[in-house]
């Protein structure tokens, strides 16, 4: 179902992705959407989403930190997001969406998907700072273990966040995930 409305919401459209990872939601996507230009801070999980096939859609992948993105010339129908707003801190989520906003046309459309906080299948809560951002500890296969910001907001959060700067949000909650689409509404 999530990748059936992501590819209904990409439709035809121009989009750019951040934080592309190994190209799964780039992949969906591509099933659909005119152009993907993806973009990672990683190059090492671009060089596996660059291996992957994506039919007839035109995908480009770039090595690129959002936090440092510019307004580009020809603007963007959908800047997709997948599983980013949870790894952003509560303070910087206005700036992040502002940048974003940068990158879509007029009548654009910010469209993120994320996990919802399911008890018994969410990895648990380690910690919460003063800013209320949450935390999980992460194991990788070689024993190394993480700590790393994992927010859950609900969409009463998301939506005082979007509405601060003028953009128009609907919402679909799903069991595990949350998608939502924003649109500039000024």
């Amino acid at each position: 179902m999530l990748h059936v409305h992501l590819q209904e919401l990409a439709h035809n459209a121009n989009v750019l992705e951040i934080a592309c990872g190994t190209g799964y939601w780039t992949k969906t996507m591509a099933k659909t959407s005119r152009s993907i230009q993806a973009i990672d801070y990683n190059t090492s999980v671009l060089e596996i989403a660059q291996a992957k096939e994506y039919g007839n859609t035109p995908v480009t992948f770039q090595q690129e930190d959002i936090w440092k993105l510019q307004a580009p010339k020809v603007k963007y129908d959908i800047v997709f997001g997948g599983f980013i707003w949870s790894h952003i801190a509560n303070g910087k989520l206005t700036d992040f969406l502002n940048l974003l906003r940068q990158q879509i046309k007029k009548d654009g459309v910010l469209l993120f998907i994320d996990n919802q906080y399911v008890a018994g299948s969410s990895t648990p809560i380690s910690r919460t700072d003063k800013n209320g951002n949450s935390y999980q500890l992460r194991k990788l296969a070689d024993g190394t273990e993480y700590e790393i910001l994992k927010n859950f907001p609900d969409h009463p959060e998301v939506l005082a966040e979007t509405i601060m700067i003028e953009l128009d949000a609907v919402w679909s909650d799903l069991q595990y995930y949350w998608i939502g689409a924003f649109r500039s509404f000024k």
